[in-house]
């Protein structure tokens, strides 16, 4: 049975946007399950309800607005995971930062090529039979241009879309979502049925009587069977039905909770409490980004980051030879007020992944920042001193450093955001927008999943400088990124540093630089191999 994303990862991020839809395929998703509506200008965009209100807090109807007008909306605007009800996605007062509708041709475009869609085409209520066969014929065409009518199946609500379908493409899968295609299945006119879990199957499991009926239409037509939708409050979950090993006649079930550990089961590649104060060099080693005195990385209960305050000369534009060692600094990048470190996997993580770790940090601020990361650069040898060479440290355990790799991050005292570079030089680090509140968390867990070329950042469970929860108490996604240029097998890193920073408002000043203790808790790593 197939395990279907439905909307993608909705209680992680707004629904069918493309941070959902490919955070729901980087976690194990076999199919996507994405809504289409058309706009007034003719594009395709993903939408389960006509109304954005839900999700946008302002009343606008898709096909009465063109895909411009969409775009402008924030999609994040209403989104809380559970428990957190004064969570903002995006700080309100930054307007440009949102995230906009998807459209099909977006999302196929940039998903991986073996993603697997079931489409909901859903023309406006009451709209004329004329515009729902627009929406056909436009989906159909952007399905075939992109080759993508093999791996995807329509779902429509009735005979007559059946018809307008079948009259363009005869041969792409189709299935009738609700019970009033039961009888087009059990004639062999459609290929399967979207219904309700409990509409079909007990809570015990056994098929009901209309279960019974799909089993026999199956039997006898073959085709897709049965797609589950979640139904009431107490019938059966996608975890549970993965349980009771369902019949052959039920294809997929689809679900909300996409990160549900039960839904699928991996290989601990590494689990480790960094208990005690002894390094565990078989499975972990510990490094400097720079070497200076500033810095001193080691293991206690927890692999500890701490940076001394900088008591040392800034940069000067006071005479010729202040401006020549200035730029030297910058030239082989090693700066005295520049230091960090952290810890990293000395087994390479192969194939696909899913990496959590727990940080506590003293200080946020501008100009000092942390993440864990995934780099195809091992971490070289456990340095276990405060390094007194250049030969003594390593871009591994630099906070973006060592590219190509993609990271999670708690951004200075922006937020908390991805980031990423496909390239090899420093210059080419780029970072998603920062979500959720950076100021306050001295703490969080963070998470990076990885399937194929497709990376889905998160974070949960923030806590103030005193330990006390904050929101987000359940995973929020961050940021999705594809990086082709990581090797399949690649290293982890998590690591933390400070640096000097020039203002904004005044760039021949500069930012505090300030002392830190970083400590991260733990590290767990389980691969899922295909």
């Amino acid at each position: 049975m197939r395990i279907i994303a439905h909307r993608g990862a909705p209680l992680h991020a707004p629904e069918n946007s493309r941070f959902s839809l490919l955070a729901a395929y980087a976690a194990g998703a076999d199919v996507l399950a994405i809504d289409v509506r058309m706009t007034s200008d003719g594009e395709l965009v993903l939408a389960a309800d006509s109304d954005l209100a839900q999700l946008t807090g302002i009343s606008t109807v898709v096909e009465n607005s063109t895909l411009a007008q969409l775009k402008a909306l924030n999609l994040a605007e209403t989104f809380q995971p559970a428990g957190s009800a004064d969570f903002h996605y995006y700080d309100p007062t930054v307007p440009s930062r949102r995230i906009q509708i998807e459209t099909l041709v977006s999302l196929l475009d940039e998903g991986p090529d073996d993603l697997r869609l079931l489409v909901t085409l859903r023309p406006k209520e009451g709209e004329p039979k004329t515009d729902a066969a627009r929406l056909v014929t436009a989906a159909l065409e952007i399905l075939r241009r992109r080759r993508a009518t093999e791996r995807t199946i329509l779902a429509v609500t009735g005979q007559a879309m059946l018809n307008q379908v079948r009259a363009v493409d005869s041969s792409i899968a189709v299935v009738i979502d609700g019970l009033q295609g039961l009888k087009l299945f059990e004639s062999g006119k459609a290929n399967g049925i979207v219904v309700p879990t409990d509409d079909v199957l007990t809570s015990t499991g056994e098929p009901t009587a209309i279960g019974q009926r799909i089993s026999t239409a199956f039997a006898k037509h073959n085709g897709i069977g049965a797609i589950l939708t979640p139904g009431m409050a107490t019938s059966l979950t996608a975890v549970a039905i993965v349980r009771l090993k369902p019949p052959d006649w039920i294809w997929g079930a689809a679900t909300d909770a996409i990160l549900d550990p039960g839904l699928r089961s991996g290989i601990v590649h590494i689990d480790i409490d960094f208990k005690g104060e002894k390094v565990d060099t078989s499975k972990v080693a510990l490094g400097y980004a720079k070497a200076n005195k500033f810095g001193k990385i080691f293991q206690k209960d927890g692999v500890h980051i701490d940076i001394a305050k900088y008591e040392g000369k800034l940069p000067s534009s006071d005479s010729e030879m202040d401006v020549v060692e200035d730029r030297l600094h910058f030239a082989i990048r090693d700066w005295p007020y520049y230091s960090g470190g952290g810890v990293g996997t000395v087994t390479g993580i192969k194939g696909d992944f899913s990496a959590e770790t727990e940080y506590r940090v003293e200080n946020v601020g501008q100009a000092t920042t942390l993440e864990m990361a995934a780099t195809n650069v091992d971490p070289g040898s456990h340095q276990a001193t405060t390094p007194t060479s250049f030969r003594q440290k390593d871009s591994f355990y630099d906070p973006h450093g060592a590219p190509p790799f993609v990271g999670v991050e708690h951004d200075e005292d922006d937020g908390f955001r991805i980031n990423w570079n496909f390239g090899t030089e420093y210059d080419n680090v780029q970072y998603g927008k920062p979500v959720g509140d950076g100021r306050t968390p001295r703490g969080a867990r963070l998470r990076l999943d990885r399937r194929g070329e497709v990376f889905a950042a998160y974070y949960c469970d923030a806590v103030d400088a005193a330990g006390k929860p904050l929101s987000p108490q359940d995973w929020v996604c961050v940021g999705v990124v594809r990086n082709e240029s990581l090797n399949k097998t690649i290293f982890l890193r998590c690591a933390g540093k400070r640096w000097l920073q020039e203002r904004e408002d005044k760039p021949d000043e500069f930012m505090p630089i300030l002392p830190n203790k970083f400590l991260f808790r733990w590290l767990k790593v389980v691969r899922f191999p295909r």
